[in-house]
């Protein structure tokens, strides 16, 4: 996770190439849409449907890995030739997705704008004193690619950061995706269980190494795993589950209703098509009539874990506030 990692991976990105361009982003205004969720609820699924769209600008690992020349790129023409390079370093490692999921991996591979905090900045969420340098990057996407769409952004770690993320930047949008929380828990543990690592992150930043060596693993392995009959890493995961349902169902409220809708991952799962439309609108765009975003759905049903399936009747009383602002029923 990026902000547990921010101070590992901080990556000198080379010479602002840009700095001589940065005057022809100035002023410019952009709509950005946050998606809001925890982790493996989804979000670089909905963020790349939205992307296919082609009615959005989203945040890449292209984007993230040349910060520093973005501006400069497109001026000279490079920029084709930035994301080529990207690609064929994913093929000479043979790496096709990102590791921790099948999310295929590359150049437009969409990316937490945490990445992009962190590696420049050694942060792990947006502060006062972060939104000016955020601003100018999502400038830079928005000149290079096209001005007039909105932006869609998805950060995990910094899900919890909607009402700040409001009032600095007043124009936002959220779309709040929820997932079943039992399930949502079940991916999370399986992902440090079989931990081997971020490919992304590895490409991101050289330092990534330092917590992705065969020991670290293992430890981060161990620790979400039941010893002695106890499961530390799912405690740990349950419990910062409640602070943020219970931070959620405080903040969702002082927002204007006009300024978030809510979306669930299985409903995306059934049909992501009209769903996706249904963000379009909320952003006032239309989806195009080529559009066939329910081919890149490949739903799996996993049977829970078993540490999660004992606790399974625990966590839906614990987790039924969530269910219930997200809608789901009882026997869903």
């Amino acid at each position: 996770m990026p902000s547990l990692l921010s101070l590992f991976i901080r990556e000198n990105a080379g010479p602002d190439l840009d700095e001589e361009y940065i005057h022809q982003i100035d002023g410019l205004e952009f709509s950005p849409l946050f998606i809001v969720s925890d982790h493996r609820a989804g979000t670089t699924l909905l963020s790349e449907l939205i992307a296919r769209t082609r009615r959005f600008n989203c945040m890449t690992l292209h984007h993230v890995l040349c910060r520093n020349h973005l501006l400069h790129d497109h001026v000279h023409g490079e920029t084709q030739a930035q994301r080529d390079k990207i690609n064929q370093q994913f093929a000479a490692k043979d790496i096709r997705s990102r590791g921790i999921d099948n999310i295929a991996a590359g150049a437009d591979t969409a990316v937490d704008y945490v990445s992009f905090l962190a590696l420049s900045l050694g942060a792990g969420m947006l502060s006062r004193s972060l939104v000016p340098p955020f601003i100018e990057f999502c400038r830079k996407i928005q000149w290079i690619t096209n001005p007039e769409l909105p932006l869609v952004l998805k950060s995990c770690p910094d899900y919890r950061n909607f009402l700040f993320i409001k009032r600095e930047i007043p124009n936002a949008k959220f779309v709040f995706l929820f997932r079943d929380p039992v399930r949502q828990l079940d991916s999370q543990l399986r992902i440090f269980q079989q931990s081997g690592g971020n490919e992304l992150m590895a490409m991101m930043s050289s330092r990534y190494s330092v917590v992705q060596n065969p020991v670290a693993m293992a430890m981060i392995r161990r620790l979400f795993s039941t010893t002695f009959g106890v499961n530390p890493g799912l405690s740990w995961l349950i419990r910062r589950m409640r602070i943020a349902q219970g931070q959620l169902l405080a903040d969702v409220p002082k927002l204007d209703k006009s300024d978030y809708i809510f979306l669930r991952y299985e409903d995306l799962m059934v049909d992501a098509q009209s769903h996706v439309e249904r963000v379009l609108k909320f952003m006032g765009q239309a989806l195009p009539a080529d559009a066939t975003l329910n081919a890149y759905i490949q739903p799996r049903k996993l049977s829970l874990l078993p540490d999660v399936e004992k606790r399974k009747d625990e966590l839906s009383r614990l987790f039924k506030p969530t269910k219930e602002l997200a809608g789901y029923d009882e026997g869903a």
